[in-house]
Order: structure tokens, then sequence, then C-alpha cells
């Protein structure tokens, strides 16, 4: 509602009265729109239903929500790829490591170069693991050169055998006699060798120095050279009685002695099962 003058005598009066109370004057009813306002829903002249506005913007919501989970996946798409690229170069180099390896001549290939490339794969991820194509190559190779005869030296003979070194009939005393009283003692050195995981050998045979150290004392060995005969069963074993002496000034009486040895020479062969 406003409130405006009347033409007549110019008092306020409604927009909406029917009369003006100060002098009569009956203004002219409004004139009624003949343009038809449809309602959302109605349908025009045409018989064709009207849109509904609110149906547009829910539609474009759901457009817009779509693209962004669009734009996610791929993005997950790209980091998950990311990721497996970065396994699939790692397992890689274990596939070439192996496949340079393998194309190496024979007479060239040992068994700690396998040891080498089977520790790669081992040190690898799971995943990069699935990618490696070659293992069962590597498996193959060494399954054929476990077979060969071996010809054994002092690097590779703990590749065949187990060596326990003991000590034992333990004494010692101070000999006044020397100008320097010094400790000498003696003791037996055994020390036993066995095949590992069934190898087998021919003519093998292992000089080694027995050796005794106390652990208290700056300088108790002794070398005395034994030779071992393995037998094809790998199983044999050697003792020597060891003397030695404690240069030691004062004299010191030396602790219970600790074992070892020294292999110098190896001859023979040794095959694998």
């Amino acid at each position: 509602m406003a409130i405006v003058e009347c033409k007549v005598c110019g008092k306020e009066m409604s927009d909406l009265a029917e009369i003006c109370l100060n002098c009569g004057y009956e203004p002219p009813a409004p004139e009624k729109s003949n343009t038809y306002q449809p309602n959302v829903g109605d349908v025009d002249l045409n018989g064709k239903k009207q849109n509904d506005p609110r149906k547009k913007s829910k539609g474009k919501s759901k457009l817009i929500v779509g693209v962004i989970i669009t734009l996610v996946l791929v993005g997950l798409v790209a980091v998950g790829g990311m990721y497996l690229y970065g396994y699939y170069v790692k397992a890689n180099d274990v596939t070439g490591a192996i496949d340079t390896l393998l194309k190496t001549q024979d007479g060239e290939i040992s068994m700690e170069d396998i040891h080498k490339a089977e520790t790669m794969y081992d040190e690898l991820p799971i995943i990069s693991k699935l990618f490696v194509k070659n293992l069962e190559d590597l498996e193959e190779a060494k399954s054929k050169l476990s077979q060969k005869p071996v010809d054994l030296t002092t690097d590779n003979i703990r590749e065949y055998l187990d060596f326990e070194v003991t000590v034992s009939d333990y004494t010692s005393g101070l000999n006044t006699f020397l100008e320097t009283p010094t400790y000498e003692g003696r003791a037996t050195v055994t020390i036993m060798a066995r095949s590992l995981q069934g190898v087998t050998f021919d003519e093998v045979e292992i000089t080694v120095e027995p050796q005794i150290m106390s652990s208290n004392s700056s300088d108790c060995w002794s070398d005395l050279s034994q030779t071992i005969t393995i037998p094809p069963d790998g199983s044999a074993s050697v003792s020597a009685h060891v003397s030695y002496f404690s240069p030691d000034t004062p004299a010191v009486e030396p602790s219970f002695p600790v074992a070892d040895m020294k292999i110098t020479k190896v001859s023979g062969i040794a095959r694998r099962p």
C-alpha cells in the first residue's frame, strides 16, 4: 500500500482506497493486465511444460561434483602409476644384473656371483619382485654350476667345509731357568672338518696351522703345520700339541687360551649334490 494525493482536493489518501474521504472523489479502478504469467510447472499456450530453474541448478551441481570426482580419480591413478614405476625401475636394475651375469661365459661364472645376484633380489620390495622375470634362469644357472667339479683353494674352501677348532689339555708354568722368567704352556688343538650340504670330495688335502692365544697376554701364539686329508664324505679331524710362551715383562700367567687356525694350502676337487 502507498499514500498518494487526491487528484481533486489534494489531500492524502491510500492508493487502494475506492473514495477520497475528504471530497468524495472516486479514483478509477486500476486496469488488470491481460499478460499471462505462468507458474512453474504450468503448461504454456503450445502445451509445453515450463522448465523449473531449480532443476537446472541441481544439474549443474551434479556436473561439478562429477568433474571433481573424475579429477581425484585421475590424480590417484597418476600417483599410483608413479609408485609402480619406481618399483619397476628397481626390479629392472636387478633384471639387468642377472641378464649380464647369465651372458657371461660359463667358465667365468662363480657361485659367489650368483649369491650376489640372489642377495640383490632378496633386498627388493615385494612389489618389485613381481617384475623380475629371469629369476628362474638364475636358479637354472646355479643348479648347473653346483653340479660342476670345483677346484678347491684357500679362498673358497669354507664354501664347502665347516671347521670347528677346540683346545684341551691346557697346562702352563713359569720357566725360571731363563734370564727373564717366562710362562710357557702346552695345549692340544683339535680341528674338525665337516662337509656342507652333502658336498663330496676327491683327493682333498688341507694344510693348517693350529693356533692358540691367551686373552690376557700380549703375545701367546705358536704355529705348527698339520695336514688334514678329507675323505669323500667330508668328515675328518686332526689334533696337534701346541706349545707357546708369554714374552710379557714382568711375566704374566696366561689365561685359558683360545684356539684358532690358519689355512695355508688346499688341493683337490669338490662336487655339490
